[in-house]
């Protein structure tokens, strides 16, 4: 092949590369005293804006590739509802700044997945409308705030399949009825929950790991009468609560193989097997 026709094709070979690999790049302005978003962030998936001092998130800052954004560490306390128009933006994580209430995600309802928001300012009760348009989340983390309690139908839009409520003050077994055939992984340790019934586990299909430490519960022998549960459930945590005494049936949880009981007052352990 002529020089002259190798050479443009060349150029244009490498210029897909180079495109490509900024695509897939990170911008990390992670710890560097900003006190607002920066206006000429690269056009990259993953964002890294963590350890500052941002304080608001305005309108039309994210490029159009932005799908992970990470704004952790930061004083911020109010995010425009349409600051992520426009992109792709499927995982943002917000722990640990003063937001008060959950922003607003409209823009991104078909694209996120993934909202954490650990140790922030979330109080009182969450009501339905916070999170009904998003359609794609799948993993919602709000560890670490002081809410009380949440609306029955507050997972009911979204395939929901891992929840963090831990370290809240719960004082009441969420309902989640609507996310029962997709959830996963629950962690609700370190609340106020005193007691849990049967039919708070009745539809769970999937769910895999449990965490309920840390609450003031006395039994948990109400968990055999899920049988839903004995197919799936692998990981039980039911660490430093108030139990005297835990009756599992072996035949039971086919499945059961991380039992967490330490910071027990436990006088009896029991598996049973249970007889055809």
């Amino acid at each position: 092949m002529k020089l002259d026709v190798l050479l443009p094709r060349l150029c244009v070979l490498v210029m897909v590369v180079v495109l490509a690999k900024l695509a897939g790049a990170e911008d990390d302005r992670s710890g560097q005293n900003l006190t607002a978003v920066p206006s000429d962030l690269q056009n990259t998936e993953t964002i890294r804006l963590n350890n500052n001092k941002i304080t608001d998130v305005g309108v039309g800052l994210f490029p159009p590739l932005t799908k992970v954004l990470y704004l952790s560490g930061n004083h911020l306390t109010h995010i425009s509802a349409d600051a992520f128009c426009n992109t792709q933006l499927g995982g943002i994580y917000l722990d640990y700044n003063f937001l008060n209430s959950v922003p607003n995600f409209t823009c991104v309802s078909d694209t996120l997945k993934i909202l954490r928001i650990i140790g922030n300012r979330l109080v009182g009760h969450l009501e339905s409308n916070v999170l009904r348009t998003y359609w794609s989340l799948k993993i919602v983390n709000l560890q670490k705030n002081n809410v009380t309690s949440f609306d029955k139908d507050l997972f009911c839009s979204f395939p929901l399949n891992t929840l963090d409520a831990g370290e809240n003050l719960l004082r009441k077994f969420l309902y989640l009825s609507c996310a029962s055939e997709t959830l996963v992984r629950l962690e609700l340790n370190s609340n106020r929950i005193c007691s849990i019934k049967a039919s708070d586990f009745a539809n769970f299909t999937v769910l895999r790991s449990l965490n309920l430490a840390g609450n003031c519960l006395s039994s948990v022998d109400i968990l055999l009468s899920a049988q839903n549960l004995w197919t799936s459930l692998e990981k039980l945590y039911v660490s430093y609560l108030s139990l005297e005494h835990v009756s599992f049936t072996g035949k039971g949880f086919q499945k059961l193989n991380h039992l967490i009981l330490q910071g027990n007052p436990l006088g009896c352990f029991q598996m049973v097997s249970k007889q055809n």
